[in-house]
């Protein structure tokens, strides 16, 4: 049984359904594309080298689905590194400046808006993030990339 964020027993029915509905539309508005990725809960100073490593299920600028065996809460922050292959090939297009070191990823921050716990024994979860901040330029690096 999923648990979502936006669940509240103090929420009115008209506002649960609304609520579901924006779930929904975000579930519909992703695409099935497994791309590497490495996230951690939101902290200022997190280094790339000691997040989760997995891969996306569904991803969209909107949001993505993807498993862990790491346990959240519900409404976590989490930033996400996404690798995409050639990014800075297919940014480097969009922009006037160059890099010294070529970026190999992007990051997201996202909420975390729904779990699944999958099994009965609670190590393996799927969690739907909600986009909340991600730079234009990536995110039009994603679209033309999905």
């Amino acid at each position: 049984m999923p648990m979502s964020y936006y669940s509240n027993s103090k929420l009115d029915i008209t506002k649960t359904h609304k609520v579901n509905d924006h779930i929904e539309k975000l579930e519909s508005s992703l695409t099935a594309r497994e791309i590497p990725i490495r996230f951690n809960c939101y902290k200022v100073a997190d280094s790339f080298n000691n997040m989760t490593k997995s891969k996306t299920i569904t991803i969209s600028s909107a949001g993505l689905t993807f498993l862990s065996t790491k346990a959240f809460e519900l409404g976590s922050l989490i930033r996400i590194y996404v690798e995409l292959p050639d990014f800075w090939q297919r940014k480097s297009s969009l922009v006037q400046y160059a890099q010294t070191e070529i970026p190999t990823y992007f990051q997201i921050l996202a909420r975390l808006v729904k779990i699944y716990e999958l099994g009965n024994t609670g190590t393996l979860f799927q969690f739907l993030g909600e986009t909340v901040n991600i730079d234009g330029i990536d995110k039009q690096v994603l679209e033309n990339y999905l």
